[in-house]
């Protein structure tokens, strides 16, 4: 139905719109194509319009959470140490206390040998002797204690077993040659050190030690105020 009614004076030359698309009409063909009446008709006054088609919105995609690009092993924070390292001075005191002594050569033929020990600082010119240890052998046993003051740790500590014969003659059992940091290096120390004798080994002695630093002084000299003016 049109929108309004034609007039019988309107409707002279009217051609109506069903024959105009109608199969057959004289002009219901338009470039070979047939519409049908169907889609001309308008919509009653007062129909609701059909819905339309909404297209369903698009829920964006959740956000990844930010990846560290640091490594596990690279993430963590080292604190630095607050610990203060003390510069030492290569002086100090050290304690030595000879014990005893494993030894397998014998200057005697006849009886035991008598067995002694001296040490040797010769950078420093100290030397020191223990007692005579009649008869001692090859076990000899001193337990004595000798203290000196070290000048520097980077010199050779000279330690010799010797064994005292008849007539103040003097015959070497065994010795060696150590850096006196091997003493040194530590607070305290126990130690069997090896003897040799023409390239050999001929036993080992007993020290045990103790090490007492001299830090340095710290610097008490008065800082200029940089406000002095000149």
């Amino acid at each position: 139905m049109l929108g309004r009614q034609l007039n019988n004076d309107d409707s002279a030359g009217v051609i109506p719109i069903n024959s105009m698309y109608e199969p057959g009409g004289e002009e219901g063909t338009t470039d070979g194509a047939t519409m049908s009446a169907e889609f001309m008709t308008a919509p009653t006054a007062g129909e609701p319009e059909p819905p339309k088609k909404q297209r369903p919105a698009i829920e964006p995609e959740p956000k990844k959470a930010a990846v560290a690009a640091t490594s596990p092993k690279n993430s963590v924070t080292k604190k630095a140490s607050k610990e203060v390292v003390k510069k030492t001075s290569g002086k100090g005191t050290l304690t030595i206390t000879v014990k005893d002594a494993k030894l397998t050569r014998d200057t005697d033929i006849i009886g035991k040998q008598d067995p002694f020990v001296c040490l040797d600082l010769y950078s420093q010119f100290w030397s020191w002797k223990s007692k005579v240890i009649e008869s001692g052998g090859k076990e000899p046993v001193w337990d004595e204690q000798v203290t000196v003051d070290v000048n520097t740790t980077k010199q050779k500590l000279n330690i010799s077993v010797k064994d005292e014969d008849l007539g103040d003659s003097v015959e070497t059992i065994g010795s060696t040659e150590i850096d006196l940091e091997q003493l040194t290096s530590k607070k305290d120390s126990d130690q069997w050190i090896s003897l040799q004798f023409e390239g050999k080994d001929v036993g080992k002695i007993h020290f045990i030690t103790a090490w007492a630093d001299e830090v340095p002084a710290a610097d008490n000299k008065p800082k200029k105020s940089p406000y002095l003016v000149k």
